[in-house]
């Protein structure tokens, strides 16, 4: 999330010093072009010159009104081009941390699979030791043997999908670790229709939002719950959290929803990590929407994954969907 904030400065210092230098432009340009036909008038008149040259220069100065209206649509497009420019290069910077992290999260599953396989290898051996009267003076009973062998075949897990389940047992533990109550409700299957990367970037990106805004707040008022399930082929997930209060308004909830073929449209700035989110709901012609009312933020996500876990867009690859 530190990095997230700070592509969020980059972006709005760049944004600011466009901004300014597009108003002074506007301001600059046409007022060049009245001040020289101005002189040029001028000029004509003190000078005595024919005064049918003033005509032309109405003429000139009439031209340069839609002249300079087409060039400023140019630059104002152009501005927006290098912005959204800007924006995928860093949300693309974005998407390469996350993959990091999924891998990461991977190889940490990956090693703990084999400490689960030694540690129930050596259950095993002791039982075996219990069952030919071979086990040491002063070891553990048949029974601890047994329940400890049974603790090793029911671990704590959250779903049944291994990234999801593996990311959130890491995002869950860093909630611990910084005095935050965190409670998942993850009822989804080993198998969805969305690729690692995606729900690396969904998950992680709600959980490090909902992290961020938590530190803000003094231990015991920090709270995170996740939800999450499928349904009549749609992946629906919400997250609240605690936020700092800075209002205690009526809520206002930001919704967008997409259908088929429609671009995003513009959110409240809230983040890179929302932004994701936003991407994601576009792709999937799904609903994304925000509130805040009273200390507690609501994100919520509906994904159109199709009926029998089958994604509506076939031509889905794992780095397209920004």
């Amino acid at each position: 999330m530190q990095k997230e904030s700070a592509m969020d400065s980059v972006l709005d210092a760049l944004s600011r010093h466009g901004s300014t230098v597009q108003r002074a432009g506007k301001l600059l340009f046409p007022a060049s072009q009245l001040a020289a036909l101005v002189v040029v008038a001028a000029c004509i008149v003190v000078y005595g010159l024919p005064l049918n040259w003033l005509a032309w220069v109405l003429i000139v100065g009439a031209c340069c009104v839609p002249v300079d209206v087409l060039l400023f649509k140019l630059l104002r497009r152009a501005q927006a081009v290098d912005q959204k420019r800007i924006r995928n290069r860093l949300l693309e910077q974005v998407v390469r941390e996350q993959e990091q992290q999924r891998a990461c999260a991977q190889s940490n599953l990956d090693e703990a699979r084999q400490i689960k396989q030694a540690l129930q290898d050596k259950v095993r051996a002791l039982g075996e030791s219990l069952s030919d009267g071979t086990l040491p003076e002063g070891a553990a009973s048949a029974d601890s043997a047994d329940e400890a062998f049974a603790s090793l075949h029911a671990p704590l897990r959250y779903c049944a999908n291994p990234i999801v389940n593996t990311l959130a047992a890491m995002k869950a533990n860093q909630c611990e670790q910084k005095g935050i109550a965190v409670v998942l409700d993850l009822q989804l299957p080993r198998d969805l229709p969305l690729s690692d990367v995606e729900l690396c970037c969904l998950f992680s990106n709600l959980f490090d939002n909902a992290i961020h805004a938590c530190e803000s707040l003094p231990e015991g008022e920090r709270f995170v719950q996740v939800k999450a399930t499928t349904a009549h082929g749609f992946l629906w997930v919400s997250m609240r959290n605690s936020c700092l209060d800075r209002s205690r308004a009526v809520p206002k909830r930001s919704r967008v929803s997409f259908a088929k073929g429609e671009e995003s449209s513009a959110l409240p700035q809230h983040g890179w990590g929302l932004s994701i989110l936003e991407s994601l709901a576009s792709r999937y012609e799904g609903t994304f929407s925000t509130a805040s009312d009273e200390g507690v933020f609501d994100t919520e996500l509906a994904l159109n994954v199709g009926a029998a876990g089958v994604p509506r867009d076939e031509k889905r690859a794992d780095d397209a969907w920004i």
